[in-house]
C-alpha cells in the first residue's frame, strides 16, 4: 500500500470515531439536517493553474458528523502546453464519499475537516484535432479544512476551504503522471440546509 494510500486511511481512522464520540450525549432526538452546497476552486493540474466546479449533497446527523457525497471537475477542457508536445487538452473530473466533522463552533462561525475518498476520470486530447491521446481511471482522496459562516438564518452558509488532491492509479494519460494530478485547492462554497 503507498504511502499516500496509508497516510488518507489514517486520517480517516482519526475523524470518523472522534465524530461519533463528540455527539452530543443527551436525551433529545439526534438532529438531521439536509445539506446541498456548490462551490468553486482554485486549483493547479499539471502545472496548470485550473479553476474546479463542485456539488455536495448529504446530511448533518446531530452537531458535529457529516456524511455525504461530492464531486468536482473542469468545468471546460484545460489546454496544456507542455515543452516538446503539440498543444493538448486536459479534461478531469472526480467525486466520492465524504465525512465531516465540526471540531469547533460559535452561533455564526464553524470550523470542520473532511476527507473525500472517490474516483475519478481525466482524458487527454490533441488540442488542434480532438484526437485522444490517452484516459484512466484514478482513485482520490482529498482531505480539507474549511471554515464556514452562517449568512441567514442557519440555513445558507459561505465557506472557505483549504484541502490537498491526492490522485494515484494513472497509467496511460500520455506522459502525464499521478503526481501531476496532485494538488492543493482554495475554494468557496455557498450551501443550504433544511431540517
Amino acid at each position: 500500500m503507498s504511502r499516500v494510500a496509508r497516510c488518507t486511511l489514517q486520517v480517516l481512522a482519526l475523524i470518523v470515531p472522534s465524530g461519533l464520540a463528540a455527539q452530543d450525549r443527551t436525551d433529545e432526538p439526534t438532529r438531521v439536517e439536509g445539506s446541498l452546497e456548490a462551490s468553486l476552486a482554485a486549483s493547479t493540474l499539471a502545472g496548470t493553474a485550473s479553476p474546479l466546479w463542485g456539488l455536495g449533497v448529504g446530511i448533518w446527523m446531530g452537531d458535529r458528523l457529516f456524511l455525504g457525497g461530492r464531486g468536482a471537475g473542469l468545468p471546460t477542457a484545460l489546454e496544456l502546453d507542455r515543452p516538446g508536445r503539440d498543444p493538448e487538452r486536459l479534461d478531469f473530473g472526480y467525486g466520492g464519499l465524504q465525512v465531516r466533522v465540526r471540531t469547533w463552533t460559535t452561533p455564526t462561525l464553524d470550523i470542520d475537516v473532511g476527507l473525500l475518498v472517490g474516483a475519478g476520470r481525466a482524458r487527454l486530447r490533441d488540442a488542434l484535432v480532438g484526437i485522444e491521446q490517452g484516459a484512466d481511471n484514478l482513485v482520490v482522496s482529498e482531505p480539507a479544512l474549511r471554515l464556514r459562516r452562517s449568512l441567514w438564518e442557519d440555513r445558507l452558509h459561505g465557506g472557505v476551504a483549504l484541502a490537498y488532491r491526492m490522485v494515484w492509479g494513472v497509467e496511460d494519460l500520455a506522459g502525464l503522471s499521478a503526481d501531476d494530478l496532485h494538488g492543493p485547492s482554495l475554494s468557496v462554497s455557498l450551501s443550504v440546509e433544511r431540517r
